[in-house]
């Protein structure tokens, strides 16, 4: 929807993403790598239009069709929707000329029935008690093995030497995921 008062262009794209680091963060993908390469899907997405005007208060969707190929192996597959503002000028009071490019991005998670591997491990915990602030830290890293993207959810406890329960929480409220042979930090 564009809400501006004046029209605009956007140039429709697509890219390939994976996992940034251990918090989960996405890294668009350019020169790819084999473990890239084997989780990529923009190679089968096709938007149905390239370039796209909006007039002032209008509202268009986009159809992107992804091609079910042989080439698209089992499991994950993970691509992003980009729109690009076409590179516009505007004059603030002063006169002087602003240029902004704004770029949206839709991300894509796909899942290819027929061959899905499920593998999570954790790999490791670290708990750390403040006494003074009364704060508690347990840090989880959780490994997905598998091909296809996971969610952990659970209740953790922790308990001391006497099984008495020192700490109770919920583990990834927010639903956060884990791409294929990737590790993150809960």
């Amino acid at each position: 929807t564009n809400t501006t008062e004046v029209p605009i262009t956007l140039r429709v794209a697509v890219f390939d993403f994976g996992s940034l680091d251990e918090s989960g963060g996405v890294a668009f993908l350019g020169a790819s790598n084999d473990l890239e390469k084997k989780y990529a899907l923009a190679s089968w997405m096709r938007p149905e239009k390239d370039v796209l005007t909006l007039q002032p208060d209008e509202t268009e969707k986009i159809l992107v069709m992804i091609e079910n190929q042989d080439s698209l192996s089992p499991g994950g597959h993970y691509g992003a929707l980009t729109l690009k503002t076409e590179n516009s000028a505007q004059e603030n009071i002063a006169g002087d000329t602003v240029s902004i490019n704004q770029l949206f991005a839709s991300l894509v998670f796909v899942k290819k029935i027929g061959g899905e591997i499920y593998s999570l491990e954790l790999k490791d915990s670290e708990y750390t008690s403040h006494l003074i602030s009364f704060q508690d830290t347990l840090r989880l890293r959780f490994q997905n093995k598998g091909n296809v993207h996971m969610v952990p959810r659970g209740v953790v406890t922790v308990t001391d030497p006497l099984g008495r329960i020192v700490a109770k929480g919920i583990l990834n409220e927010e639903s956060a995921l884990i791409l294929p042979k990737t590790v993150r930090m809960y």
